[in-house]
């Protein structure tokens, strides 16, 4: 775990992006709430994200798994992740809805006291993204000069 902890940190800083799902896993359906919901942050992410002391953009992912995929989740996370591969696959056809958020710099985010309170801030900020009105094909996209995607 730490050496996984160190790695992604010396790829960040040497200018490499790197991904997170910060609660570690995928989304759950709960019988209390009848929601699918992130579970909790997880401390060492948050904690790997405030070390890092690189620049931080937040990006949602608007669009659900099958219903079929979290009944699944009801028996056993096991089970479910026999059905992950299918799940990634058969959206190929779909377009999918994808939050882009605003970049927080490293000045912006020395304004927070540790990692839990930026983790705070960084779930608000993801979950407080609009949805997408419709889908943005790739060729619409305006990017600047020289930073074709």
């Amino acid at each position: 775990m730490l050496n996984g902890f160190f790695q992604h940190l010396s790829s960040l800083r040497n200018g490499h992006p790197v991904g997170f799902f910060p609660s570690g896993a995928v989304s759950d359906f709960s019988l209390r709430t009848f929601k699918v919901s992130d579970r909790e942050w997880q401390t060492s992410i948050l904690n790997l994200i405030h070390c890092a002391r690189v620049p931080i953009l937040p990006i949602r992912f608007f669009d659900l798994n099958s219903p079929f995929f979290y009944f699944l989740g009801l028996i056993d996370w096991r089970v479910r992740l026999l059905r992950m591969s299918h799940e990634v696959f058969n959206k190929r056809k779909q377009q999918p809805r994808i939050g882009i958020g605003h970049l927080l710099s490293v000045e912006e985010q020395d304004k927070f006291a540790d990692a839990s309170e930026l983790g705070q801030y960084l779930r608000t900020a993801v979950y407080q993204m609009p949805l997408p009105a419709h889908f943005v094909s790739r060729d619409k996209l305006d990017f600047p000069a020289g930073n074709q995607a």
